[in-house]
């Protein structure tokens, strides 16, 4: 298993002005190990049979992540103040 942590920095124009802030997000890979060893079997190129059964589990491995949190921080923006009177 194999969780893949993400942090990003926004910056861009959303409604209402200036959007920045950053996200972060943790993706899960619980079948990273057999993702990788299916694919190294099919490099290999050693042996064509049984190889629809492999590429199958290649892409079962592949669809087994799922994202267990993701948010978004908004940052606050200093506005420029009028100078004193």
């Amino acid at each position: 298993m194999v969780a893949r942590l993400t942090a990003r920095r926004c910056v861009g124009g959303g409604r209402g002005g200036d959007n920045r802030g950053f996200s972060r997000s943790a993706l899960v890979e619980p079948d990273a190990f057999y993702e990788r060893f299916f694919a190294a079997l099919l490099e290999g190129g050693r042996s064509e049979r049984g190889r629809a059964l492999i590429e199958r589990a290649l892409d079962a491995a592949r669809g087994s992540h799922f994202l267990i949190h993701a948010r978004r921080y908004a940052l606050p923006v200093e506005r420029e103040r009028p100078p004193p009177p």
